[in-house]
C-alpha cells in the first residue's frame, strides 16, 4: 500500500507536466500567427504591386467626335420653353492599356438641362 501512494504523486506530477507542455506548444505555436498573417499580406502586396506595375493601368478615353440634331421641334409658350427632338452623337473610344481589352456591349445616355 506505501508503494501505490508514492505512485500517485508521481502520476499527478507527471500529468502536470505533460499538461505544462501542451500548453508551451500551443503558445509558442499561436505566437507565430500575427507574423504568419503578416507575411501574407506582405506578399499579397508585393504580388498586387507587380501587377500594376507590369499592366500600368490608364483610364479609357470617351470624345464626343461630333453631335447634331436631327428632327428638333421647339415649342413656345407664355411660360415655358420646350425644346425636343433626336439627338445624334458619334463617340470616339481609345483604350491606351496595350495589355487589358474592354468590351462595350451598349451604350446609354441622358442629357438633362435645366434653367
Amino acid at each position: 500500500m506505501a508503494s501505490s501512494s508514492r505512485s500517485e504523486p508521481l502520476a499527478d506530477h507527471k500529468e502536470e507536466g505533460a499538461k505544462k507542455s501542451e500548453k508551451k506548444q500551443f503558445l509558442s505555436q499561436t505566437r507565430y500567427i500575427p507574423f504568419l498573417v503578416l507575411a501574407m499580406v506582405v506578399v499579397m502586396s508585393l504580388a498586387m504591386g507587380i501587377i500594376w506595375a507590369v499592366v500600368k493601368p490608364k483610364r479609357p478615353q470617351v470624345v464626343v467626335k461630333n453631335g447634331y440634331i436631327v428632327e428638333g421641334t421647339r415649342k413656345i409658350s407664355k411660360d415655358n420653353t420646350t425644346l425636343s427632338g433626336k439627338f445624334r452623337f458619334e463617340f470616339r473610344f481609345y483604350n491606351p492599356n496595350k495589355m487589358a481589352t474592354i468590351h462595350y456591349d451598349t451604350l446609354s445616355a441622358t442629357s438633362i438641362f435645366s434653367d
